[in-house]
């Protein structure tokens, strides 16, 4: 329990002018004087310090009821603070307290488990687990039942789009389900404090607004924070936020108090007939309004703000907007349009991130931060972020690509891939210590095993196996002795044995009839020359004849004493020859050198296990390669810029061949150590079939297996290794049965190079001791004998079956969807994807951008005009789904095209038509070649003219930037000469040159996006598509990648294609949108064209005091709204989300917008209004109604073809 510290000890900060104060509301988290320090130690660079100051004496409280935002920069400490409020991060001094509990005490940390619920940066799932198994486990391990979570489960996965996916497994999820999945486990359950560190990254308007509603229904008795990137989002849904800069906090508060504190206020868009104009406009605006950017026609202007937004700057702004709309009446008029747009707090803070922090909160003190947030402009900001940048390198040089065409070669590629290969194995300490180490290791124990085996043998080349009752000791000899009345004629005398021995010992048989019953018999109880004999015979028996299981005819008291399954043949001469019907007598004692079973053998034979071992788990490390390309999406990539899938599998199988040769060839000069191994038995018919079919089938088959993995996995190589140590056990008891070997070796294709190794040294071990030899060589006709043996057939014709099977079946897997998709064709050939085929919405208003772009490209197919045309594509999959609907654009030169949709819209399966990775059902796409001919899109990717960037980042961990470059140049056919002069270029174009020698992953998000980016560039193409240019960077990085997006298209030779959720990524790069829904294009035009045809409304905004009391704060809404409906007719509510209330105006409503804003700003102490904000409709809000009416569309369409076919059926 925490007594030591006050209830008001964190409050003492809120006295301070950066900190707004706030006495209602239940304080639930106090933060006191945090820090966290790091230190680099021997990491640090000569220029940096040794101790990184993650949060600096942060002091603040943080509210019940209310979701609190952390936002800043990259590095602001936003996630060290989270970490350090959930015990992850132990501070380094400072305390935070978490209702009457220590945080930074762990032990009282334990009594917080059910009362904390997090959602980290990353998705932490099990990825074999499905959306309510996960949800499930989630739920148990917080305490509760899953019957009273399930309404509240189910309503959240109704909400987020995931009803439909209970059953699906994780790693079959996008990145914006899992995003969802992850955050309905942190809601669940009842948490008192909620964390959620970028909760909507990734995820489309339409799912970001959903989540929005959910965390604003369940905050009531509960403190949410979130860190986020997005102002936007802090802007609308929390209550609160706090801004941290460099680990300490600038300033906290709401937004109204940012706004007040930074000196936002709406801005006015004005769109010129003629630049020549600017210059009287600005004459005519009133002073206090001042020009915050301009570009070509387009002007920018904010009304000055000396603290907040009172009266009289309200009266300001509806003072200018009556100017600009008399000025527009006007004939001739200089001003075609304007608009209102709403306040943005996100170029605010970029604009901080070069000022100190201390230096910020001196002037908030002060009231001097207005003046310094309007030194720059945001373009002034942006040159200073991109200073170091010189987008003139990224020009399209037409002419000088003509000159010095795409040359790609086998054997520059096959080297380069070689080359990037071997520098990844090299720099990856887990490769190098699986793939060098590991085995060394192993053939280091096989060569000290040796001298001792070495010795052993040397001592004693046979087992004594002792089958007397008494346990005599004897010579070990193979005979018989026999101390009962017989006839002397019936035994002849061994000439072998010395003669003190020989009175008492007799061989068996000496007749050819006897000879004939012997090779049924055991061959180890007749002298030598007799033995030689035998074997030399047509129908001789040969050395498997040892390895035989026992049965029945073993005596049970001999099985007693004796493992060997030869007892079988002993007990049947011991029953024929020396049994009497007296079995007392003590003298009936039978000594043998028995011949030890193969399950005994190895054992003995430590170094035949050790070699096999190594043989086999070599491989095993091979693994990762291949699931690492396809994860991260290099394999893709490469595809995508022209490699052959067979330049890339020969690669592979030559690099990781190799290196399985030398351990193979190192395994058979450990050999030469044994005298007995010392033959080129082992060479020619073991060691020569296992590398040129053992280590082929072997790698083929960790091939198959990887392929069939999405992510790299460390449980999966376990559990293959623990598999091969299970077959090497069974291999010891499956060769002493034929059939069950056989179908092993058959059934299990790494079984068949393990049984030809152990078979070799069986026999050779058996046929030493059968012989009483020391040498391989000496032993007759072994090599015969071992091609005729049905173990050695079965492995060598076996690993080469294994070899084709596992061929064509990785072939199979590596182009599973194309298989796939075919056979699916093949079979459904004759029925109809879809008998339902939905219709769009047939409103003139919906449909007339798209039909306008249709008309165009498909009237003048093949125009001047673009690089890019999509005519009438449809893709549909083969369980029906049609992913696309028929889509028709084109993109035209020098512009910058935007494809706009949420998650499952078809974006990015259109995207994958267009760049060549996946086949249209239905309709062309076309690119235009830098001669003017034209030739489909899969082919014009391979041959450079259009650079691809995915959303996922196809780059090698261990390999720096630099490498990357010079790879991806010569994969795409580069020029050799050209090759260090292009890397250059696109480094210092993008702004990479301080990391030219960095390793992938040093780099940070928006680091790896431009290098991402410059990687599409290689080749200069003329078409570059870009999925998802900026999801996940911050804003500083986001902002470089839009200006050198930008100068792409700049000089009219380039066109851009870009896919993205963001609506202020559209607005500042696209020149033209498509917003595709199920698959459809609903909406088509330029940003304006799509506010004026679908945005005929305004948007106002308010924001009320905060209330705990939801009945006040809910009559408080009921006031505005009826105010607001009596003043501006056919007004609805657009969004109602807790003091936030969000009205769409219809322009019919507005006589005036100067009067409209008048009228505002004379009844806002009436109205009970903080702020408001009336601007036009964003292209955010015009998003998410277009998707909303096609919705509502679709479903009444449905619903209506529904009811014809019940009324037909009737």
């Amino acid at each position: 329990m925490v007594s030591s510290i006050p209830v008001s000890c964190a409050d003492s900060d809120c006295s301070k002018s950066y900190i707004e104060p706030l006495h209602s509301g239940l304080p639930a988290i106090y933060i006191n004087d945090i820090s966290v320090c790091y230190d680099r130690g021997c990491c640090a660079l000569e220029n940096q310090e040794t101790v990184v100051q993650a949060l600096d004496s942060i002091s603040c409280t943080i509210y019940q009821d209310q979701i609190t935002a952390l936002i800043g920069h990259n590095g602001a400490g936003k996630t060290t603070l989270i970490r350090t409020l959930t015990g992850e991060q132990t501070p380094t001094s400072g305390v935070a307290v978490i209702g009457d509990r220590l945080v930074t005490d762990p032990y009282q940390r334990m009594a917080l488990r059910r009362v904390v619920s997090t959602c980290g940066q990353t998705n932490v799932l099990c990825q074999q687990l499905t959306v309510m198994e996960s949800i499930t486990l989630a739920t148990l391990s917080k305490g509760f039942m899953l019957e009273s979570q399930i309404d509240n489960i189910k309503t959240m996965m109704e909400q987020l789009g995931l009803a439909d996916k209970a059953d699906v497994q994780a790693f079959d999820l996008s990145g914006g389900q899992l995003r969802k999945l992850c955050c309905i486990i942190a809601l669940i359950g009842d948490p008192k404090i909620v964390m959620l560190d970028e909760p909507t990254s990734g995820l489309d308007p339409v799912s970001r607004r959903c989540l929005w509603r959910i965390m604003q229904e369940r905050r009531q008795g509960r403190c949410i924070m979130l860190c986020t990137q997005f102002m936007d989002e802090a802007d609308v849904l929390a209550d609160r936020k706090l801004f941290l800069s460099g680990g300490r906090l600038v300033c906290a508060g709401s937004s109204l108090f940012l706004k007040h504190l930074f000196g936002c206020c709406p801005t006015i868009g004005i769109s010129l007939r003629s630049s020549q104009d600017a210059a009287k406009l600005l004459e005519s605006i009133p002073p206090g309004v001042h020009l915050l950017n301009r570009s070509g026609t387009e002007l920018q202007l904010s009304v000055s703000s000396s603290g907040s937004i009172v009266s009289s700057e309200l009266h300001l702004l509806a003072e200018t907007v009556k100017i600009l709309e008399e000025l527009q009446r006007q004939n001739g008029s200089p001003v075609e349009a304007f608009g209102v747009s709403q306040a943005n707090l996100d170029e605010i803070f970029m604009r901080l991130e070069n000022f100190n922090t201390m230096d910020v909160v001196s002037a908030i003190k002060n009231r001097r931060l207005a003046s310094i947030v309007s030194l720059k402009s945001p373009d002034d900001e942006l040159k200073l972020v991109t200073s170091r940048v010189d987008h003139s390198l990224l020009e399209l040089r037409l002419d000088y690509y003509k000159a010095n065409k795409l040359q790609r070669s086998f054997s520059k590629t096959f080297g380069s891939l070689l080359v990037m290969n071997l520098r990844r194995q090299v720099r990856s300490p887990v490769q190098a210590l699986c793939r060098l180490v590991m085995p060394l290791v192993l053939l280091a124990i096989v060569f000290s095993v040796a001298f001792v085996e070495k010795k052993r043998y040397e001592l004693s080349q046979s087992i004594a196996k002792h089958l007397t009752r008494e346990g005599h000791k004897m010579s070990p000899v193979d005979l018989l002795e026999n101390t009962m009345k017989q006839s002397q004629s019936e035994l002849i005398r061994v000439p072998v044995l010395p003669t003190a021995l020989s009175e008492n010992l007799v061989c068996l048989f000496d007749s050819s009839d006897e000879e004939e019953m012997a090779t049924n018999a055991c061959l180890t109880a007749f002298p030598r020359a007799f033995k030689t004999k035998l074997m030399l015979k047509p129908k001789s028996v040969s050395v498997d004849k040892f390895v035989l299981p026992t049965d029945s005819l073993l005596n049970p008291e001999l099985r007693q004493n004796c493992e060997n399954p030869m007892a079988d043949y002993f007990s049947m001469m011991w029953r024929y020859f020396v049994s009497t019907d007296d079995d007392s007598d003590p003298w009936k004692t039978v000594r043998l050198t028995a011949v030890v079973p193969f399950s005994q053998y190895y054992t003995i034979q430590m170094e035949i296990f050790v070699l096999v071992l190594l043989f086999s788990v070599v491989p095993v490390t091979y693994m990762s390669d291949p699931v690492e390309d396809r994860s991260s999406g290099v394999r893709q990539q490469m595809r995508v810029m022209g490699l052959d899938s067979k330049i890339y599998w020969l690669n592979t199988f030559a690099i990781h061949w190799i290196q399985y040769a030398v351990f193979i060839v190192l395994s058979a000069a450990m050999c030469l150590v044994w005298n007995r191994y010392q033959s080129l038995f082992l060479l020619y018919n073991v060691w020569i079939p296992m590398l040129l079919l053992g280590s082929v089938s072997n790698l083929l088959s960790v091939y198959c297996i990887g392929a069939l993995q999405r992510t790299p996995s460390y449980s999966v190589l376990a559990i293959y290794l623990f598999f091969i140590l299970f077959i090497l056990a069974v291999l010891t008891f499956v060769m002493t049965n034929r059939i069950a070997g056989a179908v092993c070796v058959w059934l299990v294709p790494p079984l068949a190079p393990m049984m030809l190794p152990f078979t070799a040294m069986k026999m050779a071990g058996y046929g030493l001791l059968f012989f009483e030899l020391s040498h391989l060589g000496d032993i007759p006709e072994l090599q015969k004998v071992f091609l005729n043996y049905p173990d050695t057939i079965h492995s060598l014709v076996a690993m080469a079956f294994h070899i084709v099977l596992l061929f064509g079946l990785l072939i199979l897997l590596d182009n599973w969807p194309t298989v796939y998709s075919l056979g699916q064709q093949c079979c459904n050939k004759d029925k109809a994807a879809d008998s339902h085929q939905l219709k769009q919405s047939q409103k003139d208003d919906d449909e007339l951008g798209v039909q306008t772009e249709a008309q165009r490209v498909l009237k003048n197919p093949r125009s001047d005009q673009n690089l890019l045309e999509v005519r009438d594509v449809e893709k549909v999959y083969p369980n029906g789904v049609r992913a696309v609907r028929g889509v028709t654009f084109g993109a035209m030169t020098g512009e910058v095209f935007g494809l706009l949709g949420q998650n499952g819209a078809g974006k990015t399966t259109l995207m994958s038509a267009i760049v060549g990775q996946l086949a249209a059902t239905r309709g062309k796409v076309e690119v235009r070649q830098f001669d003017g001919d034209w030739m489909v899109s899969q082919l014009g990717t391979q041959l450079g003219i259009i650079g691809f960037c995915p959303q996922h980042d196809p780059i090698f961990r261990r390999i720096t930037v630099e490498e990357h470059l010079t790879f991806y140049s010569r994969v795409r056919g580069i020029p050799e000469l050209l090759v260090p002069e292009q890397t250059d270029r696109l480094i210092r174009g993008l702004g990479l040159a301080e990391h030219r020698f960095k390793a992938a992953k040093e780099l940070s998000g928006g680091n790896k996006r431009r290098l991402c980016l410059a990687i599409a560039l290689l080749g200069c193409p003329s078409i570059v598509v870009i999925d998802e240019a900026s999801t996940g960077v911050d804003p500083e990085n986001k902002r470089a990648i839009w200006k050198a997006i930008r100068s792409l298209a700049e000089g009219g030779k380039r066109t851009v294609v870009v896919t993205t959720h963001s609506m202020e990524e559209v607005e500042a790069l696209c020149g033209r949108v498509g917003i595709m829904d199920r698959g459809g294009m609903i909406g088509f035009g330029t940003v304006q064209q799509l506010r004026s045809r679908y945005g005929k409304a305004y948007t106002l905004e308010a924001l009320l005091p905060f209330s705990a009391d939801l009945h006040e704060t809910s009559s408080r809404k009921s006031v505005l709204k009826a105010a607001i409906q009596q003043q501006f007719p056919q007004a609805a509510v657009l969004d109602d989300v807790g003091a936030s209330v969000q009205f769409q105006i219809p322009t019919e409503s507005v006589a005036s917008l100067s009067d409209s804003i008048r009228w505002l700003a004379d009844n806002k102490t009436e109205l009970n209004v903080q702020y408001f904000s009336l601007h036009q409709m964003s292209l955010d809000q015009i998003f998410v109604n277009m998707i909303r009416q096609h919705a509502e569309a679709v479903l009444s369409e449905k619903d209506s073809a529904t009811g014809k076919s019940d009324q037909g059926g009737c």
